[in-house]
């Protein structure tokens, strides 16, 4: 079969033990364009029904082989609840009637009647049948919307797909910021698959710019040549979410066994794909406004803690100064462990001062224009403001370049640097004292400046090298990160021209490498 969008015609399985009614049925709805097959009695019907996706039943109370249309109403609601059941009878009284409405059936037909007749009946039955299942998952995916974590935010799509549409295999693919499309959960991607494969055709897919049911082996299909996979899947759907003409990820479902995907479970996943489509839009707009709302939120704290402590500090320092002036004119050597305390307390109320000053130029990141920033006062900044986190470091060894000058925003700069600092700092926590040394290194490499941080800690698994920079990606415990400091810090860098990369081996460490054009001092 064709893979394709398009919804196919109803798939309508007609009971009937007498052969010549039941040959011009089957051949009028037929040529209303409806897909037919045809059963003489009960137990072969409900044979049909186990191998095949049907939408509607329809069958005569009197049938053959000891089950009524009754019987048969009832086991398909029993086995088969979504789909709908049309009673067929020549025997049209009322008590009828009301028993097979009651137990679950959708019209009731009297005989004769016109092939049109019926043609409408199996009509209403479908667009019944079509808003129940809508209904029924738009209101169970609202589930997806209160995710309280942003990182399990793909499991519980991909769960609840699995679930919805009764799929064995199910993966979401959200691009990276490169644009290609990554696995970002698929648990039950069989492993002579793999993500690359489940990428490529979600890749192919996506560029069509439209969902499509595959069915049989990705090889059968000619627009899919070169990719392989082992024939376990029988059927699947491919689904791209688009927000305008953004792709923002690929949802596919496969099945092994059963029945194959058919037109309702394409309209199922697209019900099921818009609220998908919601909850990542979400998402991104969370991961790009959270650093401007913490800023925001430091801002407004930042002016207090400077109403409440510049004015003070710089009375302290004013009276300490003066203090220290008149005691070193004196020259009095009683007096020198006075003046070295002084001294002391000078040096303690300026680091106060830094730091205030240090949180103001970060609070300030959204509103700063691009300036000279020298990176080895940024670096500075970052571990002043960081320095609580970081006092789980045995050593922390800084050798930056002076004057090290870029174009950007002191501010964002020295966010990247804090969250890169912090990441070190709790990546070697776990590990025994002598195993905890955080480096930073800065220096120009041709027309670049490069700042790099590293770590002794247990490295970054190869198989999460390629995730680390997505949108939600953590390998934190629960409550500890967000996994989106690595990726917002990856675009603050971008926005000023530069890169943000990753070096690492299993216990060996990480290294965070920034990367940005050397300003050209000599035009500043």
């Amino acid at each position: 079969m064709e893979p394709s969008s398009e919804p196919s015609a109803a798939s309508v399985l007609v009971i009937e033990d007498d052969p010549g009614f039941r040959y011009a049925l089957c051949e009028a709805l037929k040529r209303a364009g409806l897909q037919v097959m045809a059963a003489s009695h009960g137990p072969e019907a409900l044979q049909l029904l186990e191998a095949h996706d049907v939408d509607v039943v329809v069958t005569d109370v009197r049938l053959s082989q000891g089950m009524s249309g009754v019987d048969v109403l009832r086991r398909v609601k029993a086995s088969a609840p979504d789909v709908e059941v049309v009673i067929m009878s020549g025997y049209g009284d009322f008590e009828l009637a009301v028993e097979v409405l009651r137990a679950g059936a959708f019209d009731f037909v009297r005989k004769p009647f016109e092939p049109l007749q019926m043609q409408l009946s199996i009509q209403r039955a479908m667009e019944h049948r079509r808003f129940r299942a809508t209904t029924a998952l738009y209101a169970s995916s609202q589930a997806i919307l209160q995710a309280q974590e942003p990182a399990e935010l793909p499991r519980r799509i991909v769960e609840f797909a699995r679930t919805a549409l009764a799929a064995d295999e199910v993966s979401l693919l959200l691009p990276d910021t490169e644009g290609r499309l990554q696995v970002a959960y698929g648990p039950n991607l069989p492993v002579a698959i793999g993500a690359a494969v489940a990428a490529e055709l979600a890749q192919r897919v996506a560029a069509e710019r439209r969902p499509r049911i595959i069915q049989g082996r990705l090889p059968e299909h000619p627009e899919l040549a070169g990719l392989t996979e082992p024939g376990r899947v029988k059927s699947s759907i491919v689904f791209p979410l688009f927000a305008g003409e953004r792709l923002v990820g690929v949802l596919n479902l496969g099945r092994r066994s059963g029945r194959s995907f058919c037109a309702l479970d394409l309209e199922r996943a697209s019900v099921l794909g818009s609220q998908v489509l919601l909850a990542l839009e979400n998402a991104r707009l969370l991961r790009d406004t959270v650093a401007s709302e913490r800023l925001a939120g430091m801002g407004v704290l930042v002016a207090g803690v400077a109403h409440e402590i510049n004015n003070p500090v710089a009375y302290v320092l004013s009276n300490l100064g003066y203090a220290h002036e008149e005691l070193t004119a004196r020259a009095d050597p009683t007096l020198a462990d006075v003046s070295d305390s002084l001294q002391d307390a000078r040096d303690g109320a300026l680091r106060i001062r830094d730091l205030v000053r240090d949180l103001m130029g970060l609070a300030r990141a959204d509103t700063d224009a691009l300036a000279l920033v020298d990176l080895e006062e940024a670096v500075r900044s970052a571990l002043r403001v960081s320095a609580s986190a970081l006092r789980v470091c045995t050593e922390v060894r800084t050798q930056v370049q002076p004057r090290l000058y870029v174009t950007g925003s002191v501010g964002r700069l020295s966010q990247v640097f804090i969250n890169l600092l912090v990441n070190a700092a709790q990546a070697m926590e776990p590990l025994p004292p002598p195993r905890r040394t955080l480096t930073v290194r800065g220096g120009a490499q041709g027309d670049e400046a490069v700042v790099e941080i590293s770590d002794t800690g247990p490295g970054i698994p190869h198989e999460h090298l390629e995730r680390i920079f997505e949108p939600f990606f953590t390998t934190k415990a629960p409550g500890r990160g967000t996994g989106l400091g690595l990726s917002i810090a990856r675009d603050l860098v971008r926005r000023q021209g530069g890169s943000l990369s990753v070096a690492s081996e299993p216990d060996a460490g990480a290294r965070f490498i920034v990367r940005l054009p050397l300003a050209d001092v000599s035009r500043a």
